[in-house]
């Protein structure tokens, strides 16, 4: 029976290893996905915004029910709301992944534009907004 117990404990082990990389993956192949999406139309968005004289434009907006291939969109952009497993909440959670914030691979691409998200609650929409006013 012990055997057994040490089979069981090495299959065990391997296997959620397995499973938790596969998670990793698929966590980041989705957050590339939707920050391809935003950034494909981005140019064209804060284009037509300075065309009507605004030094910002939203560039993406979601709500908390929003999903993005079976992903919620707001775990997606800020990560997750309590730190369940000790693997971190908010940014922290896909830091400790090895894996990119989609708010810092947007502003990396824009770079100098600066972007924000900003949370309306009337309205309940997160908003990815793009601003490039210079100060002077």
């Amino acid at each position: 029976m012990e055997e057994f117990i040490k089979e069981l404990q090495q299959n065990s082990n391997s296997n959620f290893q397995i499973k938790k990389d596969e998670y990793k993956n698929n966590i980041s192949l989705t957050m590339d996905k939707l920050t391809e999406s935003i950034l494909e139309t981005c140019k064209e968005t804060m284009l037509d915004a300075s065309k009507n004289g605004n030094y910002n434009a939203v560039i993406y907006q979601f709500s908390n029910e929003d999903s993005f291939d079976d992903h919620k969109v707001s775990f997606l952009v800020k990560g997750p709301k309590m730190n369940r497993r000790g693997e971190g909440q908010g940014l922290e959670f896909f830091e400790n992944k090895g894996i990119k914030p989609i708010m810092q691979r947007i502003q990396e691409h824009l770079n100098p534009i600066n972007c924000i998200l900003k949370f309306d609650p009337r309205k309940k929409t997160h908003f990815v907004i793009a601003r490039w006013k210079q100060t002077t």
